[in-house]
């Protein structure tokens, strides 16, 4: 259990991928097999093999969104997220409320819509009151979870981040990336 508890200490700052944080981890997980006597499987017995990781997203050329005969300013209106993809959508909008069950709680009227088809338009926030840092808080999540039940798409109502403009919401059509 010590071994959790250190991984998962605050300290490591969530380990995030390319992080001072994350080879840290690392790197006590390889002195770890070393103690154990366990032969590293990398170049020249490392315990580590390197590869290359696209971090962020960046806007592509293209992206639009239209409501009804409005056009949408990216940027100002609306911005795609990263797993976001490309595609019409169209349908009947239906609020999902965090976007997210809770199960045992009976003012759970998520797990009981019917979002078949629909555009889900969610709160952004976590329903748990962490500022988004759990995984109820996650668009990403948020979106493969309605994705999953067949919605046609989700309307994360996400508000702005560190200041400046909050976008009016963010669109993720269902393809590829849902």
């Amino acid at each position: 259990m010590a071994h959790v508890r250190y991984l998962s200490d605050d300290a490591l700052e969530g380990r995030e991928t390319g992080t001072a944080a994350a080879r840290c981890a690392a790197d006590y997980i390889a002195t770890f097999f070393q103690e154990l006597g366990m032969e590293g499987a990398g170049p020249d017995g490392s315990y580590f093999q390197t590869f290359e990781v696209q971090m962020g997203s960046i806007l592509g050329s293209g992206n639009n969104l239209r409501v009804s005969d409005r056009e949408m300013g990216v940027g100002e209106d609306w911005t795609p997220f990263g797993f976001a993809s490309s595609g019409t959508v169209s349908g009947a909008l239906i609020y999902g409320g965090p976007g997210v069950s809770m199960p045992g709680d009976e003012r759970d009227r998520y797990a009981h819509l019917d979002i078949e088809g629909k555009i889900v338009v969610v709160e952004g926030a976590d329903p748990h009151g962490s500022e988004g840092s759990s995984l109820a808080g996650d668009p990403h999540h948020k979106a493969s979870i309605a994705a999953g039940r067949g919605a046609a798409a989700v309307e994360d109502c996400t508000r702005g981040r560190g200041g400046g403009r909050p976008p009016a919401g963010h669109v993720v059509p269902h393809a590829a990336a849902l």
